[in-house]
C-alpha cells in the first residue's frame, strides 16, 4: 500500500499512544477527574496520588524502556518496534514482571483499592497478551486503549460519577489508534478487536465485581 498522509498520521498516533504511555494517560484522567469531584481533598491532600505517580513513572515507563533498549543492544530483539511476533515474547514477559512489581508497590503504598484493582487489571491484560502472543499476534496498542477505556468506566463505577466527555474522548481515540494499526498493516481487524476487549474487560471487571459485592 502506498504511503500517504494517513500513513504518517497513523505513525504519529501509534507513537503518541504507545502502550508504555497508557498508564500516564490514565493517571492524567484520574488527576483531572479527582480534582473536579467532591473527593478532591480526600485524595489530593493525601500521599496516595503522589505515590501512584512516582511508582507508575518508574515501573511502567523508565524500567521497561531500559529493558527494551538493553534487549536491542544485546541483539535479543530485531527492532524496538517489535514488529515480528517472535520479538515480543521476552519483552512482554519482562514488562509483565515490571507491572507485577508496580502493583505490589501500590498495594504497599496503600492507594485506594479501586486504583489498585484497575492497575492489577492492566497487569493481567498485559500478561494475557504475553500468553496469547505465543500463538497469535494480538495488538498491544489496542489492548492499551481498551485498558484506558476500562479505567474511565472503572472510575465511574467506583464513584458513581460518569463523564460522557471523558468516555467519548477515549473511545474516539481508541478507534483512531486501532484504525492506525490497521493502516500500518501491523494487525488484522480481529487482532485489534481482541486487544481492545482484553484491555477493557481486565481493567473494568475487577472494580465492577468489587463494587457490586463488597461496597
Amino acid at each position: 500500500m502506498p504511503r500517504g498522509v494517513t500513513y504518517y498520521i497513523s505513525l504519529i498516533l501509534s507513537g503518541l499512544f504507545h502502550p508504555l504511555l497508557i498508564p500516564f494517560y490514565a493517571l492524567f484522567l484520574l488527576v483531572f477527574a479527582v480534582s473536579e469531584s467532591g473527593d478532591a481533598n480526600r485524595y489530593l491532600m493525601s500521599n496516595a496520588l503522589s505515590i501512584t505517580i512516582r511508582i507508575t513513572w518508574i515501573w511502567t515507563l523508565v524500567v521497561p524502556v531500559c529493558i527494551l533498549l538493553g534487549l536491542r543492544l544485546m541483539g535479543r530483539i530485531s527492532s524496538l518496534r517489535m514488529e515480528e511476533q517472535s520479538d515480543r515474547t521476552l519483552p512482554y514477559f519482562l514488562c509483565s514482571v515490571c507491572y507485577i512489581v508496580w502493583c505490589v508497590l501500590l498495594w504497599k503504598g496503600r492507594v485506594p483499592i479501586e486504583w489498585l484493582l484497575t492497575t492489577m487489571g492492566g497487569t493481567m491484560a498485559l500478561m494475557t497478551v504475553a500468553a496469547v502472543n505465543h500463538h497469535w499476534k494480538i495488538s498491544a496498542h489496542a489492548t492499551g486503549m481498551g485498558a484506558l477505556t476500562g479505567s474511565v468506566l472503572s472510575y465511574a463505577v467506583s464513584t458513581g460519577v460518569f463523564s460522557w466527555g471523558f468516555f467519548l474522548s477515549v473511545a474516539v481515540i481508541a478507534i483512531l489508534v486501532m484504525c492506525a494499526r490497521l493502516r500500518l498493516g501491523r494487525h488484522t481487524p480481529a487482532q485489534v478487536t481482541a486487544g481492545w476487549m482484553t484491555g477493557l474487560l481486565w481493567t473494568m471487571l475487577p472494580v465492577y465485581i468489587y463494587t457490586m459485592t463488597v461496597l
